[in-house]
C-alpha cells in the first residue's frame, strides 16, 4: 500500500508587482514551479501562496501551485502591515513563511506573534544600502539597519544570492552564521521563440541591414548603480575600432537611454534602443555577441547576483563585467565567459574596448561548451533542490 502523500502550504511573501516587475514571471513562478514539482518526486507537494502588490488578481498559469493574494494599496512601510492583516487567518493555516526581501518580513514578524511557523528570510540584497542609495538618506539606512537585525536574529534561515553576501552577513552578525544558505540567481533555458505570436525581428537582418555585424547588448534599468554612462563609454569606444560594431540596449527605461545617447551626440544608427517585454527578451538577447554588465565597487554590487548576468548566459553571449559584481566575476573567471575590467576610469575602458576588439573572435570559440559548464552551477533544478530541503527541514522542526 502506498503512503499517503503529505501536503504543505507556503506562505510566499513579497510586495512586488506582477504586472510591473518582470522578475517575478521570470524568476519566482519558474522557481515556486520547480520546488512543486520536485516535491512530487519524493511523495510530497508544496503548494503556494503568493503575494504581490498589484491592483488586480493576477491570472497565473493555471498548471502552477500557486494561490494569488493582492494587496492594492499601502505605500512603503504601511503595505507590510496592510498585508499582515489581510494573511491573519491565512497565516494559521500555512507551514512555513518565505519572505522575499526586507519589508515583507515586517509581515512575518507579526504573524510569527500569533502563530509558531517558521521563517526563511531570503535576502537578495543589502536594502539598507540600496533604500539610502536611492533615497539619499541617513535615517532610511538606520532604520532599515536597526530592522535588518532584528530580521536575521529572528528568522530560522538566511538565503543570501552569494558567497561574498554570506561572509558580509557573518562579518556584521556573527552570532547568526549557523542560519546562513547561499543559493545564487538561478538559470532557466531561454524560451523557443514563437515569430508568429511575438512579432520578433531580426536585429542584424531587419534593423541595422547588415547580417555580418557584431551587437553588443545592455540589458537592464537605467539606475544609479547601473552605471549606463560607463555602459556608453565602452560602446563609444569600441565602436572607434571597427565599423561593424552595433549596440543594442533593451530596458523599460528606454526613452531615459534615448534621452541620454543625444545628449551625448551618439551616433543613432549603430543603435536599437527599446523596452522589450520579458515574455521575448531572451530572444532579442540571443541576436547579440556580447552583454555588458558595469557596476561600480560598492558594497551593493559586491554581494548581488545579477539576473542579466544569467541572461546573458543562457542567451549564448559572451559577458564584458566589471570585477567584484558578487561571484558573477568570478564565473567569468573561472569558465573563461568573457573579460573583466578591474574599473571603470576611462583609460581601463579605453584598454578593456581594445582588448575585447582584438581577440573577440578567438574568445568565442566554444564559448557554448563553456557557458554550459557554468550555467550547471546555477540550474533552476538546483536551486529548487535547496530550497525544498529548507523547507521540509523548518516544517519537519516546527512540527516536533
Amino acid at each position: 500500500m502506498l503512503a499517503s502523500k503529505l501536503k504543505y502550504t507556503v506562505l510566499y511573501l513579497t510586495l512586488e508587482s506582477y504586472e510591473k516587475q518582470p522578475i517575478l514571471k521570470s524568476q519566482v513562478l519558474p522557481l515556486l514551479n520547480a520546488i512543486t514539482s520536485l516535491s512530487k518526486d519524493l511523495n510530497t507537494e508544496i503548494q503556494f501562496i503568493l503575494t504581490t502588490k498589484d491592483v488586480d488578481t493576477v491570472k497565473i498559469d493555471p498548471t502552477y501551485p500557486i494561490t494569488h493574494v493582492k494587496i492594492s494599496n499601502g505605500k512603503f512601510l504601511l503595505g507590510p502591515v496592510l498585508l499582515f492583516f489581510k494573511l491573519f487567518k491565512l497565516g494559521k493555516s500555512c507551514d512555513l513563511i518565505h519572505v522575499r526581501s526586507y519589508l515583507p518580513m515586517i509581515t512575518a514578524l507579526l504573524l510569527k506573534l500569533f502563530y509558531r511557523k517558521g521563517i526563511i528570510f531570503d535576502l537578495r540584497g543589502v536594502f539598507p544600502e540600496e533604500i539610502a542609495l536611492r533615497k539619499r538618506s541617513k535615517f532610511w539606512f538606520v532604520f532599515f539597519k536597526k530592522a535588518e537585525a532584528i530580521f536575521c536574529k529572528y528568522a530560522d534561515v538566511l538565503v543570501v544570492v552569494s558567497k561574498k553576501f554570506m561572509q558580509h552577513i557573518q562579518t556584521i552578525y556573527p552570532k547568526q552564521h549557523a542560519k546562513l544558505v547561499v543559493i545564487p540567481t538561478f538559470a532557466k533555458p531561454a524560451p523557443p521563440p514563437d515569430t508568429a505570436i511575438d512579432n520578433i525581428i531580426s536585429l542584424k537582418k531587419e534593423y541595422f541591414k547588415d547580417a555580418h555585424v557584431t551587437i553588443f547588448a545592455y540589458s537592464g534599468a537605467f539606475e544609479k548603480w547601473q552605471c549606463v554612462n560607463e555602459v556608453f563609454d565602452f560602446f563609444e569606444e569600441i565602436s572607434k575600432l571597427y565599423s561593424k560594431y552595433r549596440f543594442a540596449i533593451f530596458s523599460h527605461h528606454a526613452e531615459l537611454f534615448k534621452s541620454l545617447a543625444q545628449s551625448r551626440k551618439i551616433n543613432m544608427d549603430l543603435y536599437y534602443i527599446n523596452y522589450i517585454e520579458n515574455k521575448s527578451l531572451a530572444q532579442y538577447i540571443s541576436q547579440c555577441d556580447a552583454g555588458v554588465l558595469f557596476r561600480k565597487n560598492t558594497l551593493i554590487n559586491r554581494v548581488a547576483a545579477p539576473i542579466k548576468f544569467t541572461d546573458y548566459l543562457t542567451s549564448g553571449l559572451l559577458v564584458i563585467i566589471s570585477a567584484d559584481i558578487g561571484d558573477s566575476s568570478d564565473l567569468v573567471q573561472k569558465f573563461d565567459l568573457g573579460y573583466i575590467t578591474e574599473n571603470l576610469k576611462q583609460e581601463s575602458i579605453q584598454k578593456l574596448a581594445v582588448t575585447v576588439h582584438t581577440d573577440l573572435k578567438i574568445k568565442t570559440q566554444k564559448i557554448h561548451e563553456r557557458i554550459k559548464k557554468a550555467l550547471d552551477e546555477i540550474d533552476i533544478s538546483k536551486a529548487a533542490e535547496k530550497y525544498l530541503t529548507l523547507y521540509l527541514k523548518q516544517i519537519n522542526k516546527v512540527q516536533e
